[in-house]
């Protein structure tokens, strides 16, 4: 009985998680973002939802290959996980996008600083030197821009994954 409960939370585990990010994946955050609507009609509680979208992200693919941009996202995920608050949501939604499920928020000012926050949050972690375990190193340039230098994973770990973004 043990092998078998331990195989369908096995099969639960990888049906809700994002094999990448280590987060939920769309599945289960559809069914949490449809909890909450079913929420805030009953109980009248608000809620917020962001959508996050790494601009030219395409082009780290592109010009550096898939593993680069895998780097990019998991640093750019466990960024955002670290910014969360209790009872808010977090999951992929699709290839470079985030969503992030804020409970009980009416306020448009509240959901823009939430927003902003973890705008800065990944660009602090873009600014941020590599740690020895080679995490990417992302520096804020004009606009939306950033560099980054690949995880050891990718090769020497002192390539730039993005050049010119």
């Amino acid at each position: 009985q043990c092998g078998q409960l331990n195989m369908l939370l096995q099969l639960y585990r990888e049906s809700t998680t994002d094999e990448l990010t280590g987060m939920m994946n769309r599945r289960l955050l559809m069914k949490q973002l449809e909890k909450a609507r079913v929420t805030m009609i009953r109980k009248q509680a608000s809620f917020a939802v962001l959508l996050l979208d790494l601009d030219r992200f395409k082009r780290i693919n592109d010009s550096f290959g898939h593993l680069a941009g895998d780097a990019v996202l998991k640093e750019v995920a466990a960024t955002l996980a670290e910014q969360l608050e209790p009872g808010m949501v977090l999951g992929r939604y699709g290839g470079e996008e985030f969503a992030i499920l804020l409970p009980n928020c009416a306020d448009l000012a509240q959901t823009k600083r939430v927003a902003e926050r973890l705008r800065v949050a990944v660009e602090d972690t873009a600014s941020a030197p590599s740690h020895a375990m080679n995490k990417p190193k992302w520096r804020r340039t004009k606009g939306q821009s950033a560099r980054s230098e690949p995880m050891g994973a990718l090769g020497t770990g002192a390539g730039e994954v993005i050049r010119q973004w």
